[in-house]
């Protein structure tokens, strides 16, 4: 049944529509327009959200296609327009994801609740998250850090230096959090807020020479310097302690990842590699046990696809990536 204080947590997801700029979107080939995979994607986030008494709304720049879309499939019309102003260059890797900032300033604002909080919509939830709202202070931010895949990805070095530019600062703090999840307090966002703004001038600047462009680096920056000075404190909601979320790829990748078994036994659950298996899920009724037993068939067979191109890769003289697996 759904816990009933969890109806105090507003979460948002961000939807922003525009065709043109699609880059880095992990959508891939299919039936389904990209920008349909996204409402159908935040349909079932709102539906497995909704089953566990947590509302959710989307904030997009096209409320009336959105909810027509969501009408459509039964689902319940829950897009709210609003306005996305930031000077986000074009052509830009992961463009609308930087929209999320906008987001950010919203929330901080107070006009949304006073406590918020940020999901992208590729995220489905299995349980309701552990949340004890008496940890959730002004200047508390609850996210989900990611160094140790990142680091092993590109390097400290290179990701510690990028951060430090990013920041302006020589940072103590060079933690990397996901961009999949960010909670917290109004004010806590508000302050965060305020940190990005400073730094989205020079950051627009840098975004020709950086290892990863999107929103998860200004973000990381700016909370590694709110550590650094004080004005913030972190709560690691990916940690063993907490299990809120968990982002699994079910592709070849640079880093270990742990199998599918252990990332099922967080409260929700990041599928960024498999947008379109989510889309066309039921959008109407979401039930963890027939949407993980129908996705571990899917990802069985795209895992051995996965692995027979590691050998042919091999095989040409490639180094062989990281392929996960499902126990």
């Amino acid at each position: 049944m759904p816990d009933q204080h969890l109806r105090d947590l507003r979460l948002f997801t961000v939807l922003y529509i525009d065709e043109k700029e699609t880059q880095h979107s992990s959508i891939g080939r299919g039936v389904l327009s990209s920008r349909d995979v996204y409402v159908r994607c935040a349909s079932n986030l709102l539906a497995s959200c909704h089953r566990n008494g947590v509302q959710v709304e989307i904030l997009t720049n096209q409320p009336e296609y959105v909810n027509g879309q969501l009408r459509r499939s039964g689902a319940r019309e829950i897009a709210v327009g609003t306005s996305f102003t930031r000077d986000v260059p074009k052509g830009i890797p992961f463009y609308a994801a930087h929209f999320k900032l906008d987001a950010i300033r919203q929330l901080g604002s107070g006009a949304f609740g006073d406590f918020v909080g940020l999901v992208d919509n590729d995220v489905v939830m299995l349980t309701p998250p552990p949340v004890d709202f008496s940890t959730w202070t002004d200047d508390r931010l609850f996210v989900y850090d990611i160094s140790e895949t990142v680091l092993e990805e590109y390097g400290e070095k290179l990701v510690s230096a990028d951060l430090k530019r990013v920041a302006a600062a020589d940072l103590t703090s060079t933690q990397w959090y996901g961009g999949e999840f960010i909670a917290g307090s109004r004010s806590a966002f508000g302050i965060l807020s305020e940190r990005l703004e400073e730094l989205w001038p020079a950051y627009k600047q840098l975004t020709g020479s950086l290892h990863h462009v999107g929103d998860e680096i200004i973000v990381s920056a700016a909370i590694d310097r709110l550590v650094d000075e004080g004005k913030i404190l972190v709560t690691d909601v990916g940690d063993e302690k907490h299990r809120w979320i968990s982002r699994w790829f079910s592709t070849r990748s640079r880093f270990r990842q742990r199998p599918l078994s252990h990332h099922l036994g967080s409260a929700m659950l990041h599928l960024p590699a498999d947008k379109r298996f989510i889309a066309v899920s039921d959008v109407r009724h979401f039930e963890p046990e027939p949407f993980i037993s129908t996705y571990k068939k899917h990802v069985k067979r795209k895992l051995a696809l996965r692995k027979l191109v590691n050998l042919i890769g091999m095989l040409k003289g490639d180094k062989a990536r990281q392929v996960p697996s499902l126990s």
